[in-house]
C-alpha cells in the first residue's frame, strides 16, 4: 500500500495512477497525516494464465473462456 500527501498527488497524479495500475496496490492520499481517500485498482478477476497455466498449450479451447 502506497501513502502520499494530497500535495504530492496533485503535483504528479498521472504517475501515481499509473503506479496503482501497474503494481495493483492501493494508494492512500492523506492530508495532515489523515487519510482523505483511497485509489484502488479495479478488480479484474484472475487472468486466464493463472487459472489454466498448468495446462496451457495442452488443451484446445472451443471458445473464449474469459466472459
Amino acid at each position: 500500500m502506497i501513502s502520499i500527501s494530497r500535495s504530492e498527488f496533485n503535483k504528479d497524479f498521472q504517475r501515481f495512477v499509473l503506479e496503482v495500475e501497474e503494481r495493483g496496490e492501493d494508494l492512500i492520499i492523506t492530508e495532515e497525516d489523515l487519510p482523505l481517500f483511497i485509489i484502488q485498482p479495479a478488480n479484474r478477476g484472475p487472468e486466464i494464465e493463472d487459472i489454466f497455466g498448468d495446462v496451457q498449450g495442452h488443451v484446445v479451447y472451443a471458445e473464449c473462456l474469459a466472459r
